[in-house]
């Protein structure tokens, strides 16, 4: 199986369960210049770039560049928002 197989990538933007169990992980994926407006996690959650390039920014000013192979923890009650500056490939575990 390969993400590239669940994930409708000729849309702006697809978000697919991938697995659920205790917790929930879902595949995103974004096209470049598009993505995720301002939103809240309820739980800590982790967001994992797969491939290209997105931008994670929060309401504490935080601004992190994502790249293939790089990560972020997701505080809960934080707003925070996605840009994609490549398309791109992600995982977030909840």
């Amino acid at each position: 199986m390969n993400l590239l197989d669940l994930l409708e990538n000729h849309k702006t933007l697809s978000v697919k369960p991938l697995f659920e169990g205790e917790g929930k992980i879902n595949a995103i994926y974004i096209r470049a210049a598009n993505g995720l407006k301002e939103h809240k996690s309820s739980i800590p959650a982790l967001l994992l770039c797969v491939e290209g390039s997105v931008q994670y920014s929060t309401e504490k000013g935080e601004v992190i560049q994502l790249t293939a192979g790089d990560y972020v923890n997701i505080e809960p009650h934080v707003l925070h928002a996605l840009h994609a500056t490549e398309d791109a490939m992600l995982v977030l575990a909840k």
